[in-house]
Formats: structure tokens, sequence, C-alpha cells
């Protein structure tokens, strides 16, 4: 992933995220697939939450639609996001969340971004509700 700063007659020159020059061989360019950042529109961000199982039926519910709101009023976020109770994790309750950010920069997607995840800090800790860490419980028998 990076900038293309040269295609020359047998090459193309690439600069990476991390500054370096990668050289490679426009035959195998040919035959790759190429994904041109610079014509999107929007970033799409998935990404999963994984909340406590102490959480309440009615606290996941308060949850997930105040995150969709979240998301459907925030004037940066493509209207139609997906905010939904996905799976039984060993030691979390996870929530699917998927949304579109209306830029093509890469700058601001990532503070949208940002914004987006200190929200959903907010409302997962007014809710009564925690992040969940993986953890062990441990049953030990008396032996009699």
């Amino acid at each position: 992933t990076g900038n293309v700063e040269t295609i020359g007659l047998r090459s193309t020159r690439i600069r990476t995220l991390e500054k370096s020059i990668i050289t490679v061989p426009n035959k195998k360019m040919v035959d790759a697939e190429v994904e041109n950042r610079t014509q999107r529109t929007m970033w799409r961000t998935r990404q999963s939450i994984g909340l406590v199982y102490q959480t309440s039926h009615d606290d996941f519910k308060k949850i997930i639609s105040e995150i969709k709101s979240f998301l459907d009023d925030h004037k940066n976020i493509h209207a139609g996001s997906t905010v939904n109770l996905d799976h039984f994790n060993n030691s979390s309750i996870d929530l699917l969340v998927i949304y579109l950010v209306l830029t093509s920069e890469f700058e601001e997607y990532i503070k949208v971004k940002e914004e987006v995840n200190f929200k959903i800090i907010e409302i997962v800790r007014a809710a009564n509700s925690d992040f969940a860490f993986p953890t062990s419980s441990i049953y030990i028998e008396k032996s009699e």
C-alpha cells in the first residue's frame, strides 16, 4: 500500500506508508488487482465491539439504539449504518458496527472514526456496561 511515484517502461515505483520505495515490475502490475484509493468517495468501517456478559437485555437494546442514532445523525457518515448484536464470544457478547465515512481523505476518515469510537465508549459506559477482555473462571471442587 502506498503512493505511485513513477510509472516507467519496465517498472512502477511505489512509496509505502512507511516511506520506503518499492519497485514493482510492470508485468506483475498487469496481472495484479490494483485499488486506486484516490478514486474512492467513502471509507468503510467494520468493527466488532465486545461487551461484558453482565450487560442486561435492556441495556444492550439501548446501546445498539444510541450507537445507531449517533451514526445516522452524523453529518460525515452515510445513512444506513449497521449496528447489531452479532455473536456470543468466549468472554464477550459482540456488537457488529458497520458504517461509511463520507470522505476520500484518509486523515478525515480516521478523525471521524476516532470521534465515533469515543462516542461508543461514552454510550456503553452510560448504559451501565463495559468492554470485555479475555477472562477465565476456575471452579475448585472440595473433595471430602
